[in-house]
């Protein structure tokens, strides 16, 4: 099977603030390995759609939260927050009407905005076989319940709970940007990245490191656990959002394969989040 990815990149020149460690944090030593995966959520399942922003996001936020042990009261709804955020990027037909939204992927920093300046609801239930998933495809596209139906901007407003999400982007290159990643993520801030998951390496995953791959990113994921190997190198821990896949739904990489990715954001959650 062909797993789904969707990544849309954020509009060139588009900036967060830079990453940065408050002074508690950067004081401390950073260990030769570090791991987020007790703070995870349940398995998440994006299905064949292009929802991979919006597993990959609310999921980090949920992880970083639990990490600061502060966890979030609900997990925020991808397949909800997949449709506004198209619904925002969507250009208005002459005659005002708008085109029907199109399984096409979405951007990091509307997910970002989303989140904290628009609010979605919390995700209904996880699917029977217990992972949070948006695993209704587009078929047929006008279906009530489908990834391109049209979204109920009311019930949505009336249901939504916002998540105020700090998003610090590393800009680094090279041996620094390891270092960075290695840094937000012992402090407790998963990193996203987007990845080249359409490549044969990502879609026949089945265990080992995957390095350089040398395809196009489209499709987001984070980063949540690195560790020093015995020849000194690092290798890094990745949560994905197609299920089962790989190792037990997550794989490691290595410095060539960091050294590929884009949008990566150290991701943090606001103390009025609390629950």
């Amino acid at each position: 099977m062909a797993y789904g990815t969707g990544y849309v990149p954020n509009p060139e020149g588009y900036r967060t603030v830079p990453f940065g460690m408050k002074s508690e944090h950067s004081a401390a030593a950073v260990p030769d390995a570090a791991s987020l995966a007790d703070h995870l959520p349940q398995q998440m399942d994006q299905g064949q759609t292009g929802a991979c922003v919006w597993h990959a996001v609310p999921a980090s936020c949920w992880t970083a939260a639990s990490k600061a042990g502060r966890p979030l009261p609900f997990l925020p709804s991808p397949d909800c927050g997949y449709k506004i955020t198209r619904c925002l990027d969507r250009v208005q037909n002459e005659d005002g009407s708008f085109p029907q939204l199109q399984d096409e992927g979405s951007q990091p920093y509307r997910a970002v905005q989303v989140l904290t300046d628009w609010g979605v609801k919390p995700i209904d239930a996880p699917t029977p076989d217990g992972r949070y998933s948006d695993a209704v495809p587009p078929d047929p596209p006008d279906s009530p319940t489908g990834v391109d139906a049209e979204p109920d901007f009311i019930a949505i407003e009336q249901a939504s709970k916002k998540v105020l999400v700090g998003a610090y982007g590393i800009y680094a290159t090279g041996a620094a940007r390891g270092a960075a990643i290695r840094q937000a993520i012992a402090n407790g801030f998963p990193v996203c990245v987007a990845v080249p998951g359409g490549s044969a390496q990502w879609q026949g995953y089945s265990g080992g490191v995957i390095g350089a791959t040398g395809e196009p990113n489209d499709h987001y994921v984070f980063i949540y656990a690195y560790a020093r190997q015995p020849d000194g190198t690092w290798v890094y821990w990745i949560k994905n959002s197609w299920g089962d896949w790989g190792e037990n739904g997550s794989c490691r990489v290595n410095d060539a394969a960091i050294a590929e990715f884009s949008d990566l954001y150290a991701m943090s959650v606001h103390e009025e989040n609390a629950a």
